[in-house]
């Protein structure tokens, strides 16, 4: 019996390094009946050319601009879907993947009724016992995100079933091809960040469920694609703070909503106060990075671009 066919989805910009690598621990993977299709995000460096001498049987997509992580997700979605896909993994660029991720991921289907997103285990790629996370925690209170079990040794956290959670993160997701026939597609309004726990808590209202493995990882680099030559990451700031604004307004509850705004200004303000005090200019853009974000998340406007081409 052919297996079902996984399209894989990478996004690059402006990281070939990265994604040949992540590329290179997909060409020794168990699983063979894999769709991958790379989306070159607006890369003004060598980027396509070098993908497509190195990986030639890849599809390899370009966009004239930088779209954004939620809306080059969507269109290699729409493209695996076109394919025949009947599963989809989206897969960050800076990650190298264990030869039996897919197939484990694949053969977990069967075990559980209702998987809306279905993440794995995710270590740090320099040190790969140490958990980045598994899943993802979404706080109603503060509106926020965060990793469980971050900084622990990956060897405790090892379970032989899928073990549910609140949200996967979009690092390694496979989704069926159900999942965006239901609840539809990744809201593109958030460009980068907070998109797939959007997607998740989506998912978990239609009535699905979330679940991670832990018998098997994905190394992470870290979000190297927002990084610029600061060491405070001015365009990660931006990034994150915005869809923390929209993530708040769209599923905060009640007064909850509202903490989830003083929390915000108070870090923001506290961050103000401090460059200010110091007078670090580059630590005061770090902050002004801050409050633009989450202003900009907040009153649900579209994300300032120009914030990430300097």
């Amino acid at each position: 019996m052919l297996s079902p066919k996984v399209g894989v989805i990478i996004l690059n910009w402006n990281g070939a390094d990265n994604t040949i690598e992540c590329l290179a621990s997909l060409a020794d993977s168990s699983y063979t009946n894999l769709e991958i299709i790379v989306l070159d995000n607006g890369s003004v460096d060598d980027s396509v050319p070098r993908l497509r001498a190195t990986f030639p049987e890849v599809t390899l997509l370009c966009s004239p601009t930088n779209i954004g992580c939620a809306a080059g997700n969507n269109w290699g979605t729409r493209a695996a879907l076109a394919r025949g896909c009947q599963y989809v993994l989206l897969l960050n660029s800076d990650t190298v993947v264990e030869p039996d991720m897919v197939a484990k991921m694949v053969a977990a289907y069967p075990t559980v009724l209702d998987i809306g997103f279905l993440g794995v285990k995710e270590c740090r790629y320099d040190d790969r016992h140490i958990l980045h996370g598994i899943g993802i925690c979404w706080s109603p209170v503060t509106c926020k995100a965060y990793s469980p079990c971050e900084g622990r040794n990956e060897r405790e956290c090892a379970h032989s079933q899928p073990v549910q959670v609140e949200a996967v993160s979009a690092c390694a997701m496979m989704f069926s091809a159900e999942v965006p026939r239901k609840i539809g597609l990744i809201d593109e309004f958030f460009f980068a960040y907070y998109e797939e726990l959007d997607w998740c808590l989506r998912a978990r209202d239609a009535g699905l469920r979330n679940y991670c493995l832990t018998n098997t990882r994905v190394f992470h680099k870290g979000s190297r694609s927002t990084r610029d030559n600061s060491p405070r990451g001015k365009k990660a700031a931006y990034l994150i703070y915005r869809g923390w604004g929209l993530i708040a307004r769209k599923h905060g509850q009640g007064p909850y909503r509202w903490f989830a705004f003083l929390q915000a200004l108070r870090k923001v303000s506290q961050s103000l106060l401090w460059g200010a005090l110091t007078r670090d200019r580059e630590y005061r853009d770090y902050a002004r990075a801050k409050l633009a974000g989450f202003r900009d998340g907040w009153l649900h406007r579209p994300c300032d671009t120009r914030r990430l081409s300097s």
